[in-house]
């Protein structure tokens, strides 16, 4: 079961990758099978191994407190809101507690390669040894 990639709010997984989360009910998550475009015939195709788009649900994103975390918002650019931060101190993450969903996978607003996850998640990667999942055990996390 591998992990295929990432980019922005979705992955290429493994069919392994796709059915153990499937079976572990998380939520937050959808799957499509993967098809390549064959250029010549103008067609679409299936691949010769099933690959999947695993896809964050971005409706609801849980956001950081970036004041309470004393850091500062600055260029901020007006057409997509990305943004570099000052780095006064950053000693924990503070996330806003009325942003959090009781989704299983829920994106970090403005990180869009983040993503906060239950233990279920956490567990079922482990369980089914799936690679390329980047698990980072988080000290210090507080709610606000």
């Amino acid at each position: 079961g591998i992990f295929c990639g990432s980019f922005h709010d979705f992955f290429y997984v493994s069919k392994k990758t796709k059915e153990a989360f499937e079976n572990a009910g998380i939520t937050g998550i959808s799957f499509e099978r993967v098809q390549a475009f064959h250029e010549k015939r103008k067609e679409l195709h299936s691949l010769d191994f099933e690959c999947y788009l695993m896809i964050v649900d971005t409706e609801k994103e849980v956001e950081l407190d970036y004041k309470a975390m004393h850091l500062k918002r600055k260029n901020v650019c007006p057409i997509c809101d990305s943004f570099t931060l000052s780095r006064h101190r950053i000693f924990e993450t503070i996330l806003k507690e009325d942003t959090l969903s009781d989704k299983d996978i829920i994106r970090v607003k403005h990180h869009e390669a983040r993503f906060i996850c239950t233990q279920k998640v956490v567990d079922t990667i482990r369980d089914n040894k799936l690679k390329g999942f980047e698990i980072k055990e988080v000290s210090k996390m507080f709610l606000v």
